[in-house]
């Protein structure tokens, strides 16, 4: 969730999801045309822009008179569409119905024939980002795509939408992962951006490179500021090199942030960061992980200590508050120097070279250069402690229906089987299941 950050999932490989824009969505210093025949270049790059802003994120920038959703389509509008990308945003906003744009330089194109052109929609239902992403694909012929989701992002979902009908009553919907894998299939996406908090997990990245035809994920571990992803930065990229590769664009997007983040106005920005995920490499490390888990179970017990230091050393904060999750690159490297036993120690080494190779690239503020490494990985203190993953629109219920916590179980090994293990544990040790 972030309830101070303005952008959302940015994906790039001819995709970027930029959702509806609203009534009245005329911009200073743009335009706004209406006419869905236009004849279509064939460029290398798609990008998509899932835009939702129908929540407390349809705001202005840290309080100033500059809206968060107008200053991101700007950016978008400063390159917009050319020979060598196609842009598209599906805009929701808190007030008024939904409107995908073509993005043309300086202008905002209105796609009427989009199924549902100007009507309120759920952005939290997969069917609007099938809608969304079935549409581009079929008026863009790029070789790559990459979508980019803008609103609030947890390890469960990936959009929220306060207001998915115009019938009294209906209460709020999220997209969660698995429904945006579900919404995804049968296309192939080679860059997801998420402009948005807490997306960059070791269990999300699992996710989508086990069920998904994605090959990279830029997502934060943690909080996201108003200034997310630079679009302009990044649309300006494509437009001078039109083969950059996939693995390049996500690289750069992380490097336009750490140029971005230099000068931080804005105080929710400082705890920031973005990641380049290769998902190819995601077996790699999952693999590694159950393997430590073999040697840590059976003696846990010993081992219990340690743990709970490498976890205080490796926190992630979302905003100034610590949540249930710690950066496993410093967790993992925490742990190597605090347990003798060399067997473990070289297990938590082929953890950290599995994870070098899927972290490809990092961007950060000068307060989270050292502090966050790429991704987070969930691990409680307690059990009650989970029950925090409510904040985060989940539960440990539903953290256990992902794919990789249970890798390993049917031979009680495992992440999951390594938490329980870990809260036993400290229960041996007198600290209660508190």
């Amino acid at each position: 969730m972030r309830t101070e950050f303005r952008k959302h999932i940015l994906v790039y490989s001819a995709i970027i999801v930029f959702a509806a824009f609203v009534a009245q969505p005329v911009i200073a210093g743009s335009e706004i045309v209406s006419n869905s025949d236009k004849d279509q270049l064939t460029p290398t790059w798609r990008v998509l822009v899932y835009l939702d802003g129908d929540n407390n994120l349809d705001t202005t920038l840290g309080g100033e008179e500059v809206g968060v959703v107008e200053t991101d389509l700007l950016e978008l509008m400063e390159v917009g569409s050319t020979e060598n990308v196609d842009v598209f945003t599906l805009v929701d906003r808190f007030d008024g119905p939904a409107v995908l744009y073509k993005v043309n330089t300086g202008e905002l194109e209105e796609m009427t024939d989009y199924v549902f052109h100007n009507q309120e929609v759920n952005m939290g239902d997969p069917l609007t980002l099938t809608s969304f992403v079935s549409y581009a694909f079929e008026k863009s012929s790029a070789q790559y795509t990459i979508i980019v989701f803008w609103d609030h992002g947890t390890p469960y979902y990936i959009a929220w939408d306060d207001h998915p009908s115009d019938e009294e009553g209906v209460g709020p919907d999220s997209l969660t992962h698995k429904e945006a894998i579900k919404a995804l299939d049968g296309y192939h996406v080679d860059i997801i951006g998420a402009d948005e908090c807490l997306v960059s997990q070791v269990e999300v990245a699992y996710e989508y490179s086990a069920f998904a035809e994605v090959d990279y994920l830029v997502a934060s571990e943690c909080y996201t500021g108003w200034r997310g992803i630079a679009y302009d930065r990044i649309l300006e990229e494509i437009e001078l090199d039109r083969d950059i590769t996939p693995r390049e664009l996500s690289i750069s997007i992380t490097e336009h942030f750490t140029d971005m983040m230099v000068d931080t106005p804005y105080k929710s920005e400082m705890v920031n960061s973005k990641a380049a995920i290769d998902l190819g490499c995601m077996d790699a490390l999952a693999g590694s992980i159950v393997n430590l888990t073999e040697l840590l179970i059976p003696d846990i017990q010993n081992y219990s200590a340690a743990i709970k230091a490498a976890r205080v050393d490796a926190p992630i904060l979302y905003g100034t508050y610590a949540i249930t999750r710690v950066d496993l690159g410093i967790f993992m490297d925490s742990l190597a120097q605090n347990i003798v036993d060399k067997r473990i120690v070289k297990a938590c080494n082929d953890v950290i070279d599995a994870y070098s190779d899927a972290v490809i690239a990092i961007g950060t503020t000068k307060l989270t250069d050292g502090m966050h490494t790429g991704m987070g990985i969930y691990l409680p203190l307690t059990p009650s402690h989970s029950l925090e993953e409510l904040m985060l629109g989940g539960s440990e219920a539903e953290y256990r229906s992902y794919a990789f916590p249970q890798l390993g179980s049917e031979s009680g090994l495992g992440w999951m089987a390594f938490i329980d293990a870990f809260w036993d544990a400290r229960d041996g040790l007198g600290a209660g299941h508190d």
